[in-house]
């Protein structure tokens, strides 16, 4: 006699069998990797975490702003850095996790330290190379005040002209 339940049960066996050999073949499967955030940007006067790809993952938070300084001046487009702002930002990664910059602005060239400094220069490197001076220099910048980095890691205190008024 023909058994139906074990014949169901061999055919149920056999295509479950065969869904998982199969399906994940003919379904597209999209790795999904996990970005992490590696800079702030100051865009459209929100603060956004960014990932190393330049891509925009979400809105940061006050405690992200004191751990790191945020990147302004920055150009975005679909919600991704553009390749020149992100080649900069790679540039200068070590410096915006140094405590004593809050900003730097990209088309400006500069660094705002603490006390609200600051802090021209030239070329990125310039930056880079000489930003362990900072801890030293700063104690004896004045305030609010403008100074110039130079290639030689030397920092010259800018003076505008008498009629300007502080």
């Amino acid at each position: 006699m023909y058994n139906f339940k074990r014949a169901f049960s061999f055919i149920l066996l056999f295509c479950t069998f065969a869904l998982i050999w199969f399906f994940p073949k003919l379904v597209y499967r999209r790795e999904l990797r996990e970005e992490v955030p590696v800079f702030i940007v100051a865009y459209k006067n929100r603060f956004w975490l960014v990932s190393d790809s330049g891509n925009l993952l979400g809105t940061a938070t006050l405690s992200d702003l004191a751990r790191r300084a945020f990147v302004s001046q920055v150009f975005v487009s679909e919600l991704k850095v553009n390749e020149e702002s992100l080649n900069a930002m790679n540039k200068i990664r070590d410096v915006l996790s140094n405590p004593f910059v809050t900003e730097v602005k990209l088309e400006d060239k500069c660094a705002i330290l603490l006390k609200g400094i600051v802090l021209y220069f030239n070329e990125w490197n310039d930056l880079v190379t000489h930003g362990s001076r900072l801890e030293m220099a700063i104690k004896t910048m004045e305030p609010k005040s403008e100074y110039f980095l130079s290639s030689s890691g030397l920092f010259y205190k800018l003076r505008g002209d008498e009629n300007e008024k502080n």
